[in-house]
């Protein structure tokens, strides 16, 4: 289950599994339309700028663009040859990259959908690729302050690399230690984390440079929920809108509060029934709220001031998995 804010309050909570969409009040916990379940399966989801659409990325290799009030599809993409694991909004508001899982990842009109341009091609057609490296994850940085263009940094196996939105050229390319999670940058963008199966690596997102790391994801204990095939469970970073904290996630069901700068522990929460298994996290604008999506399909508002959940909503009446 991944979920997200809109900028009028309202939380989209795509599950991974079951490829529906639901859409509730962040205030209330109330849902706001009735749950959408596109014929394309469904891989990641984001909120238009305006909040009143939805932007999906689809395992059927297109990105649809639709009216969540009415469930009615405005427009669809052409195939982008593999399913769309990631979708981010360029600042501007009117262009989105998607990446895909053989990691090619191109910028889009934001109403057309039509592909503008190409940043990096599938690591299936580069000629010296002789090893798949899985999709992990992609994130948006801010235009720099000298007009330089936004950058986006896609992670995958054991690289992590920053790309120019305007042109594709590459800036950087870093090689980590352990596979690399999703990455996030901080909001300022200075700073990028990427989670891994043991802990969190900060670089500099300019430069690619290694900052600071944390071993903090301890095994010892954990025992995964049993289900046919098993259960992977993505290790999430978010950096509050204020900058102060990063909040992560672990393998073992734990809440994080973790410093942006050294990565030293401000503030464990212990595993319990309502942090079970965390999937995705996302802060409020108010920097004291976490957005929590979990794998027993509850989305919850968490207080980092007031240490206890304060809303859960529960996104299915069947129990398990999507």
């Amino acid at each position: 289950m991944a979920v997200g804010r809109s900028a009028r309050g309202r939380e989209a909570s795509p599950g991974e599994r079951g490829d529906c969409l639901a859409v509730h009040e962040a205030s209330t916990g109330r849902r706001a339309a009735e749950k959408i379940c596109p014929d394309e399966g469904l891989r990641s989801a984001r909120f238009t700028p305006d909040g009143q659409r939805v932007l999906m990325g689809t395992r059927g290799d297109r990105a649809l663009l639709l009216d969540w009030h009415s469930d009615s599809v405005l427009a669809r993409s052409q195939s982008a040859g593999d399913h769309i694991d990631e979708i981010c909004w360029l600042p501007d508001g009117t262009r989105f990259v998607a990446a895909t899982r053989s990691n090619q990842v191109a910028v889009h009109d934001g109403e057309t959908l039509e592909v503008l341009h190409s940043l990096l091609p599938s690591d299936d057609e580069g000629p010296d690729r002789e090893v798949y490296e899985p999709f992990a994850g992609m994130a948006l940085s801010p235009p720099g302050r000298d007009g330089s263009a936004a950058r986006v940094f896609l992670a995958s196996g054991l690289r992590v690399r920053c790309l120019d939105t305007d042109d594709g050229d590459l800036l950087w390319e870093a090689v980590l230690k352990q596979p690399a999670g999703c990455p996030t940058v901080s909001p300022d963008g200075s700073r990028l984390a990427v989670s891994s199966e043991r802990g969190v690596t900060l670089l500099d997102a300019a430069t690619g440079v290694v900052v600071a790391t944390a071993s903090c994801f301890r095994y010892r204990g954990v025992r995964f929920p049993g289900l046919p095939g098993g259960v992977g469970f993505s290790l999430r970073l978010a950096f509050s809108p204020d900058g102060q904290r990063l909040a992560a996630s672990t393998p073992n069901g734990q809440l994080l509060l973790l410093d942006p700068v050294t990565l030293d522990l401000l503030r464990e929460y212990p595993r319990q029934d309502g942090l079970a298994w965390i999937e995705d996290l996302t802060w409020f604008a108010d920097s004291c709220r976490l957005l929590v999506g979990c794998a027993h399909n509850r989305v919850l508002v968490w207080s980092v001031v007031q240490d206890r959940c304060l809303l859960e909503s529960p996104l299915s009446r069947w129990p398990g998995w999507w």
